[in-house]
């Protein structure tokens, strides 16, 4: 399934439920999972919640407005982290041209936008159903784009380093035979992918393996590892 994180002003928020409402169907065949921050926890803390989804997400849509791009928060703490994602993780970047603006002189210069054809999805009328029409169009470039992207291992390493992130300073990795430069208690997320392996996994992740019978998962490996983190 694929995570997609929706950037989004709250000035547009009726092109974000347009949106929603179209990608439901692939949502429904479980093919994608969108976030926005209408799913923010009540009393929760929401920062951290945005940078989660951000971190675990395969693709980001951009809604692409005036007040998007008026927006000091969106341009600092979501698209920055996003496109740096897109070059070191090679996650998918979409903007979606939502009202007229000048887009060009942006940090996503060079990326293709949609609707194809540059104009701005308010420019399509929905009395004639012509608005439903380019959301229809947006909504199959989505889904081939997300044809393109490979079934990797990517959530479970998301999940796992979410998991043990406030412990990665301090676990002694010899159980795992992965030795590390500078010993334990160093910093040891960029070795993440290499050690990973050896947790009981034998050749490695692989979403369609069975161990005697069950599944292997996140959880199931965090709760066998969990005796050897201090």
């Amino acid at each position: 399934m694929l995570n997609i994180f929706i950037s989004y002003a709250h000035e547009d928020e009726a092109f974000k439920n347009d949106l929603l409402t179209h990608l439901k169907g692939l949502e429904r065949q479980k093919k994608i999972l969108p976030w926005q921050d209408g799913l923010l926890e009540v009393g929760g803390d929401w920062r951290p919640q945005i940078q989660k989804a951000m971190d675990g997400c395969h693709m980001a849509l951009f809604l692409v407005s005036p007040s998007f791009i008026a927006s000091d928060f969106i341009d600092s703490e979501e698209v920055s982290r996003l496109m740096k994602r897109r070059e070191t993780d090679n996650i998918c970047v979409i903007p979606i041209l939502i009202r007229p603006c000048n887009w060009k002189f942006e940090k996503y210069e060079g990326i293709q936008f949609l609707p194809e054809n540059g104009k701005a999805v308010i420019s399509f009328p929905k009395s004639n159903g012509k608005r439903d029409e380019i959301w229809v169009k947006i909504t199959e470039a989505i889904a081939k784009f997300a044809e393109t992207i490979p079934a990797t291992s990517n959530d479970f390493l998301t999940e796992y380093r979410r998991c043990f992130a406030n412990r990665f300073s301090s676990w002694d990795l010899a159980h795992a035979g992965v030795v590390q430069g500078g010993g334990a208690r160093k910093p040891i997320e960029a070795s993440l992918e290499a050690m990973f392996t050896p947790l009981r996994m034998g050749t490695g992740y692989n979403p369609e393996k069975l161990d005697e019978g069950v599944e292997i998962t996140p959880d199931i490996l965090l709760e066998a590892e969990r005796s050897c983190v201090p």
